[in-house]
């Protein structure tokens, strides 16, 4: 079996009411994650809460299926 790495690009976006992270959201496309963030934000009293925008990669191996051969 050849195990092949996938690289999966994450954006999470993260919601800290007076001090306390309450939800943390994940994204596949940055441009929504941004548009999350300025939902999130748009609600908030900044000089209290905080909301922040991370960016990470992921990688995954996954098996690559192969048939099977016999020798007969």
């Amino acid at each position: 079996m050849i195990r092949s790495k996938t690289k999966l690009r994450v954006y999470t976006v993260v919601d800290v009411w007076r001090g306390i992270a309450v939800g943390a959201t994940n994204f596949r496309r940055l441009r929504n994650a941004q548009k999350h963030l300025q939902r999130l934000r748009r609600h908030r009293n900044m000089m209290e809460d905080d909301v922040k925008l991370f960016e990470t990669t992921i990688y995954a191996s996954s098996p690559r299926l192969r048939t099977a051969r016999t020798g007969m």
